[in-house]
Parts: structure tokens; C-alpha cells; sequence
């Protein structure tokens, strides 16, 4: 990765973490539709910014990799990539169930979860642990 496509990548983070900070407090009032339908932006700008982050990590990742060799450090990154997507659906979907039989608010707990645990993983990715 040369010097330009590590700035425009900062650039990029930086820009998009200065619009992805919607989160469900602007989403709590009004009728149960346009909540759900501020959730549903809410999480497609936060997925976005959470990509971005991804797709950061996974160059650095496979850069590491090629220089060092480790053939296991891109498998268990990528291993870890989709043992989250299926966590945020199983944590979430409890809740939906719970809230059942009244569907928009088992929708609303569903996405307010979401939401959720997908800003706790891009905090997590922001980090340098």
C-alpha cells in the first residue's frame, strides 16, 4: 500500500465517521414506522462505516501477513468477520421473539439492537488493541 492510498484511506474513514454518527436517540420519537425507518438509515450508515473499518483492517491484515508469513492471521481474521454477523443476528433475534406478538415493537428492539452492537464492534475496530 503506497503513501496515496493510505491518506485517501484515512480520508475516507475520517469523512465517513463525521456522517455515521446516527444513532438510535434521534429515531426514538414520532410513529412506530418512521422509527423503524430512521432505524433502518441509522443502520445502513452504520454497516457502512463498519466496512470501511473492515476493509482497512484486511489490507493492514494481509500486509502483515505477506511480510511475515503467518498464513493463520487472515483465516482468523476473516473467521472472526463472520462469527460477528452471525452473533448480531442471535443476540438480536432473542429479543425480537421476546417482544412477540406485537410485531412493531419486536422490530423496533430488533433494530435498536442492531444498531447497537454494531457501533460496539466498529468502537472495537477503531481501537488498537
Amino acid at each position: 500500500m503506497n503513501k496515496y492510498t493510505l491518506f485517501y484511506t484515512v480520508l475516507m474513514l475520517l469523512s465517513i465517521n463525521a456522517f455515521a454518527q446516527n444513532d438510535e436517540k434521534p429515531c426514538s420519537k414520532g410513529k412506530v414506522v418512521l422509527q423503524l425507518q430512521c432505524l433502518d438509515q441509522a443502520i445502513i450508515d452504520h454497516k457502512r462505516t463498519r466496512q470501511t473499518w473492515l476493509t482497512k483492517l484486511e489490507k493492514e491484515v494481509e500486509i502483515k501477513q505477506n511480510n511475515t508469513g503467518n498464513t493463520q492471521l487472515f483465516l482468523s481474521f476473516q473467521r472472526s468477520k463472520n462469527s460477528f454477523d452471525s452473533y448480531i443476528s442471535d443476540n438480536c433475534q432473542w429479543r425480537y421473539l421476546n417482544e412477540l406478538p406485537n410485531s412493531q415493537q419486536a422490530a423496533l428492539k430488533y433494530k435498536r439492537c442492531e444498531l447497537a452492537v454494531i457501533d460496539q464492534q466498529i468502537t472495537i475496530l477503531k481501537g488498537s488493541y
